[in-house]
């Protein structure tokens, strides 16, 4: 396989991991519902699991985009990879709600760094 066609596929790839983000664990929150039901506002809490990321996403993908512009696209994208990584596992190693909601904000900074890191190479690689 050739030099481009790995770039092209990792960075596709890389571009689906945004949508990830919020969709893996959808399935998830009736389950988690009932596990922590006894917290307070667990109802309220674990749904707010779901749209934590996004919102982290979008608070972040403007200091991602200065942070691409100073250290460099690559760099960004690898960081921002590693922490997706971390954070987007975190959950399975935690038994309270509000570090799980941490670890999804951690998640969402994460995404902003791949969103807006591929989303530059692309247009940097891109001819024709």
């Amino acid at each position: 396989m050739g030099t481009d066609r790995v770039r092209n596929l990792t960075l596709l790839t890389a571009a689906s991991l945004t949508i990830l983000a919020a969709t893996v664990i959808a399935p998830s929150l009736p389950g988690m519902a009932i596990f922590f039901e006894d917290t307070a506002n667990s109802e309220f809490l674990v749904r707010l699991s779901l749209t934590v990321p996004a919102l982290f996403a979008a608070i972040g993908a403007p200091f991602a985009g200065l942070l691409l512009d100073r250290i460099g696209r690559r760099p960004v994208l690898m960081g921002a990879l590693v922490l997706y990584g971390i954070a987007g596992s975190f959950g399975f190693f935690s038994e309270s709600l509000l570090t799980i909601l941490a670890s999804r904000a951690f998640l969402g900074l994460a995404v902003a760094g791949v969103m807006t890191s591929v989303l530059s190479l692309i247009a940097d690689y891109f001819s024709g």
